[in-house]
């Protein structure tokens, strides 16, 4: 391997770093990993569901606030295309948080309702 390889390699691994360590550090998938934990598959399907709805529109309301920070064009797709950001983002971001935290079920701080406190 050459420098420039070694530069190049070290500057992409400092990138996904900085990807992972954005989607995994804020509060929002510690959130999730409690939904998880608490209501299962089902209830992180519901977040899912939300952010899919509510996105699109947080982000259009964004834009209708500041204008200068883009604008989306017209019809459904972009509409479709930012709903299914928010459903990537949830979905990698939680699967990222169960690969850190390990399956939310597990965790041995989890109260059963059949179990006593």
């Amino acid at each position: 391997m050459t420098t420039n390889q070694l530069y190049l390699f070290n500057g992409l691994y400092l990138i996904i770093m900085v990807v992972v360590a954005v989607l995994t550090r804020a509060f929002f998938y510690l959130v999730t990993w409690r939904i998880a934990r608490r209501f299962g598959w089902r209830g992180l399907a519901v977040v899912v569901v939300v952010f899919a709805v509510l996105g699109p529109m947080r982000d259009y309301q964004y834009m209708a606030t500041f204008p200068e920070w883009g604008a989306y064009a017209p019809g459904v797709a972009p509409v479709l295309a930012i709903s299914a950001t928010y459903v990537l983002l949830v979905v990698v971001g939680h699967g990222v948080m169960r690969l850190v935290a390990g399956p939310a079920r597990e965790d041995r701080l989890a109260r059963r309702l059949w179990e006593p406190a």
